[in-house]
């Protein structure tokens, strides 16, 4: 840490005392000492630094509430002689371990000015110091193309809210997990409901002698030799193929069941 140089001068002095002190002791001698002792300092003394900019050098010692160009306050930093072999202004935690964020914005990914260097971190003394873009990189989570989802967290019956120290949802109520879902979802015959549609054939009936029926029976003579839903027999001409039966679309086009969204950028805290 820098000696500082710009602080304001303190000046003591001691006053005089009166013709007829006379201490007897040393006891007595620091007793009078004490009441003629005077300290003042000399101008304005400011611990900390109200700037645009970048302080001086002599005043990394103070707190420095950082203004952007317009003077309006954006931040308070100080000073730290641990971050790189220069040290850095860093800026006051603006957020607990572990917190995510949504991020709107272009981060740059590169040194500053970009707000994220190409891991993901951001840069040192920037609005995002100290945190991480949720890409998997330095120990981060991998929230791309993801939804956030509440985890399991009432404890109310005999299920887990932790898996090997991450938070997990029951959702599917099969299992514990920590992701899941899918974007795309195709109907097939094992997950939809399809009515049982088989092929249908009619034989073909005439009339036996004209002989008629008083009881509302058809009389006549079958030229059905084939059971019923069954092909024709090949002995068999009078058949006939009244529904061929239909197979369905054994490949449909996949179903999209994403709402309506807009893609953000989840960050987290992760500290300096």
């Amino acid at each position: 840490m820098p000696t500082p140089n710009t602080n304001p001068p303190v000046h003591t002095e001691f006053s005089m005392p009166l013709p007829g002190a006379a201490p007897l002791n040393l006891t007595q001698l620091f007793t009078l000492a004490n009441e003629l002792v005077h300290s003042e300092i000399q101008g304005s003394y400011l611990p900390y630094v109200i700037k645009n900019g970048t302080p001086d050098v002599d005043d990394q010692d103070k707190v420095w509430f950082q203004l952007d160009s317009q003077g309006r306050p954006i931040a308070i930093k100080v000073f730290w002689q641990g971050s790189g072999p220069n040290g850095a202004w860093r800026r006051v935690y603006n957020g607990m371990l572990g917190e995510i964020r949504a991020y709107h914005g272009a981060p740059g990914y590169g040194p500053a000015p970009a707000l994220f260097n190409t891991n993901g971190m951001g840069n040192s003394g920037l609005e995002y110091d100290g945190w991480h873009i949720c890409n998997g990189k330095d120990g981060t989570p991998d929230l791309s193309d993801k939804f956030l989802l509440g985890a399991h967290m009432n404890k109310t019956d005999s299920k887990n809210d932790y898996e090997d120290g991450e938070w997990v949802s029951w959702i599917d109520k099969k299992a514990a997990k920590a992701t899941g879902g899918a974007i795309d979802f195709t109907s097939t015959a094992d997950n939809t409901y399809q009515k049982a549609r088989p092929e249908l054939w009619s034989g073909r009936w005439f009339a036996s002698g004209n002989a008629r029926s008083d009881t509302g029976q058809m009389f006549g003579d079958p030229h059905l030799i084939s059971g019923p839903g069954s092909p024709p027999d090949p002995n068999n001409t009078e058949n006939r193929l009244i529904y061929a039966g239909d197979d369905g679309n054994a490949t449909p086009d996949p179903v999209s069941i994403i709402n309506p969204f807009i893609a953000l950028g989840w960050i987290i805290f992760v500290g300096y």
